[in-house]
């Protein structure tokens, strides 16, 4: 793969990308998780307000950054599925930032149309440069979970990794590490897991749960806080020693896991 060197900047896809990422080599489409990362530029503008909490209720996450330098970072730290760029962006030119994002990655660019002076112009010139669709701002929940089924990318935990701070779980290989490190759990542990990581950051019952385990026959709100007990165990014997449980246990409210 070509490497990236830094350089002063200037009007080039390479010069903006090597800015963000000295050393930086060209790189594919990220290993998609869920709940899948959407990055937002001037996310304020962008999209509707109940747009966040809609979407991550669809397993969705947006990554909202203020400008396209910031994004340009992010690209490698957040590894999203899909940018948002508005024709207004701040900072770098629309066209730069579709030219560099995708002359240095794979990842699809959604443009954003704004009502701005000269704004159709922009947005079709940023198709041109390689964006893959235009949609006319504001974005709501609707229109984002539509961009990303039309980019070929599904938001269902039942086949995308999830991730959430040491913990990732593939559904697909019925595989969980933590810190890298393999954990074997039983399948209905495996189920628990699935569930709390789908519900991070909330609460959840231990009622809920038992539900959510309802294809096994002896499924108890009993049977499903030794299940917990025991994964919780398996989780603690492999994190960090001497910090706070993964799995955590709200007295009298139920279950969350942390990160």
């Amino acid at each position: 793969m070509t490497q990236v060197r830094p350089t002063k900047r200037g009007d080039s896809a390479a010069a903006e990308f090597a800015y963000a990422h000295a050393g930086a080599t060209h790189m594919g489409l990220p290993t998609l998780r869920w709940p899948l990362r959407v990055l937002v530029i001037d996310s304020a503008t962008v999209i509707t307000s109940d747009a966040p909490e809609a979407l991550f209720s669809r397993g969705i996450d947006l990554m909202p950054y203020s400008e396209g330098t910031g994004a340009l970072i992010g690209l490698l730290k957040d590894e999203p599925a899909l940018v948002v760029a508005p024709t207004d962006m701040a900072e770098i030119d629309l066209v730069r930032f579709v030219t560099a994002v995708v002359t240095w990655t794979e990842i699809p660019v959604v443009v954003g149309l704004g009502s701005e002076p000269g704004a159709g112009e922009r947005a079709f010139q940023a198709l041109e440069a390689g964006a893959r669709s235009i949609l006319a701002l504001p974005f709501n929940a609707d229109q984002i979970s539509m961009a990303v089924r039309q980019m070929g990318f599904t938001a269902d935990s039942s086949t995308v990794s999830m991730r959430i701070g040491p913990l990732t779980l593939d559904p697909q290989a019925h595989r969980l590490t933590v810190d890298g490190n393999d954990v074997n759990v039983t399948p209905r542990e495996f189920e628990l897991l699935r569930y709390l990581m789908r519900n991070h950051p909330r609460v959840v019952t231990v009622e809920e749960l038992t539900q959510a385990a309802n294809i096994y026959e002896d499924s108890t709100d009993a049977a499903t806080r030794v299940h917990l007990t025991r994964l919780r165990k398996k989780l603690d014997g492999v994190s960090i020693a001497g910090g706070p449980s993964v799995l955590e246990n709200v007295r009298g409210l139920g279950y969350r896991l942390r990160g």
